[in-house]
């Protein structure tokens, strides 16, 4: 019998990012199975209510003055919890935590990073890591921040992570490690068919919001330094700095800007090596893209990344424990140093075993139902 869940996320389609995508592949997971939606989320645009199907979705302005951008959607949240819906918030952490104050409710939490360590350093506030600003001293803004994001997690009745490290920082910030269940990010292994294609156009290629902590600045100088074509899609506020610095280094370097999700696999198939040379990552779902598509993949250690990638078995992980940086990394792909075949069809393998859609999606709707 069907059931009505609710799904909270900060950013929806035609916003990019992680929790963009799951809030919308999740939700049609969920009509797939018989059960109504209800979406609430933000939008760059003017408010709007939307129904598809079994889908509604109510986005709010971000133009919308702040505090009053809060009390609606607290309301909006408020009306969800009286008509007893199964709630997801994937986003929208703050604003669950101000309704559980004031009323006892069940609902389940799916945690994709640390979302004050984030707008710290989108403001400008930090440089640090995301381990580094656990024990930092922040000022009063953060410490109210910091407890009602620590307060939705707590009160959850369960907490979903996609990494051990995540699982970690929950814990870290009072969730009982009871509650808690690793559950990866996942794609449809359909939408990303292994590729065979032998003309590819770029030597390297990213997909990531262009931030800071994502390393992308690296990634321009080492594929300037080995003269590798690098192709770098996605959009955000460090976009300018780094095509100046493409220019300056001569780099051979072509950026899209954001690309529509249809688009991507075809973008896959010009493509020879993935990297995400973030510094954090939980489960990222471009490298899972990458991975199904057949591309060879490269990351770090001590992300999530470490999670997906089995090192020098179907891709290579960079930093002091595996003894490799990126520059010597990408050196050894480019010289022919690896079975370039075996990684890709691993790599293959892993998603479709581990990271596979379908399977991932039924764990998550089994515990938002309990």
């Amino acid at each position: 019998m069907g059931q009505d869940f609710c799904i909270l996320s900060g950013i929806y389609p035609p916003d990019t990012g992680g929790p963009a995508k799951f809030a919308e592949t999740f939700s049609t997971f969920l009509t797939k199975h018989g059960h109504t939606i209800r979406i609430l989320t933000y939008t760059n645009f003017k408010s709007y209510r939307q129904k598809k199907e079994d889908i509604a979705i109510y986005a709010l302005s971000r133009s919308t003055p702040l505090v009053s951008r809060y009390m609606k959607m607290i309301y909006q949240i408020s009306k969800v919890v009286y008509q007893k819906r199964n709630i997801l918030a994937n986003g929208c952490f703050i604003e669950i935590a101000v309704v559980r104050i004031f009323w006892r409710f069940n609902y389940s939490v799916k945690i994709p990073g640390d979302i004050v360590w984030e707008r710290a350093r989108n403001s400008g506030f930090t440089t640090l890591n995301i381990d580094e600003f656990q024990s930092a001293k922040v000022n009063y803004r953060y410490q109210i921040f910091r407890k009602l994001f620590s307060f939705s997690i707590q009160n959850a009745n369960h907490i979903i992570v996609p990494s051990s490290h995540l699982k970690s920082l929950c814990i870290s910030w009072g969730a009982d490690s009871r509650k808690i269940s690793v559950i990866y990010n996942s794609i449809s292994v359909e939408k990303f068919p292994f590729l065979n294609s032998t003309k590819q156009e770029f030597d390297i290629m990213t997909v990531s919001r262009l931030v800071p902590w994502k390393g992308i600045s690296e990634l321009i100088e080492v594929a300037a330094q080995l003269q590798m074509k690098l192709l770098i899609v996605g959009d955000g506020p460090q976009r300018y700095e780094l095509e100046t610095l493409s220019n300056k280094l001569a780099a051979d370097v072509t950026f899209t800007g954001d690309i529509p999700q249809d688009e991507l696999p075809a973008l896959y198939a010009k493509s020879k090596i993935f990297v995400l040379n973030s510094s954090f990552e939980a489960t990222s779902y471009a490298l899972l893209e990458a991975r199904a598509s057949g591309l060879v993949t490269i990351a770090n250690e001590n992300t999530g990344s470490e999670e997906v990638i089995s090192h020098m078995k179907d891709g290579l992980l960079c930093g002091p424990k595996y003894g490799l940086t990126l520059n010597t990394a990408l050196s050894l792909l480019k010289s022919g140093s690896v079975d370039y075949e075996s990684f890709r069809l691993k790599a293959r393998e892993s998603v479709e075993l581990e990271f596979n859609q379908n399977m991932n999606f039924a764990a998550i709707m089994e515990l938002c139902s309990k």
